[in-house]
């Protein structure tokens, strides 16, 4: 998890540049619903997390839990303000083995705290591409700009 505490006092902070590679993730169970996500940015506290890339990662079946959790959040017990933007976000070569866990979000907060730029390049569920955001595996807000599905 990404993005979720940070100096919510000044301007928050700004995360980036950060990538994740040739990853196998095994067993994710997380009884809370805030938690979720094996991949997950939750931009809090005024910060913005941008420019991150999760590629050539493998996910065995979920007990608990969601695949993607992409979020400007206001989690009450732990964030004092919202985060401010999540921009630029790929997941390239993202294979998930099991069958379609809880609907992955991607929710930006509001009209100004948005997310922004994410870039879907071969996500797969079981045998199956992830070819737009209407799949039953993606819970999109309209606080969501730019969504890319690569098409091959």
């Amino acid at each position: 998890m990404i993005g979720t505490h940070g100096d919510h006092h000044r301007n928050g902070d700004v995360i980036e540049e950060l990538r994740f590679e040739n990853i196998d993730i095994l067993e994710h169970h997380e009884p809370q619903p805030n938690y979720w996500g094996a991949m997950a940015i939750n931009a809090g506290d005024r910060n913005t997390v941008r420019n991150v890339v999760f590629e050539n990662i493998r996910v065995e079946a979920i007990e608990q839990g969601q695949l993607l959790d992409i979020r400007v959040v206001h989690n009450e017990d732990y964030n004092p303000v919202p985060g401010n933007r999540i921009e630029n976000v790929v997941f390239r070569d993202i294979h998930y083995a099991g069958k379609t866990p809880h609907p992955s979000r991607i929710h930006g907060f509001d009209n100004e705290r948005i997310v922004d730029g994410v870039l879907f390049d071969n996500l797969r569920f079981g045998d199956e591409r992830v070819e737009g955001n209407g799949h039953r595996a993606l819970d999109i807000n309209g606080y969501v700009r730019n969504i890319v599905f690569v098409k091959k």
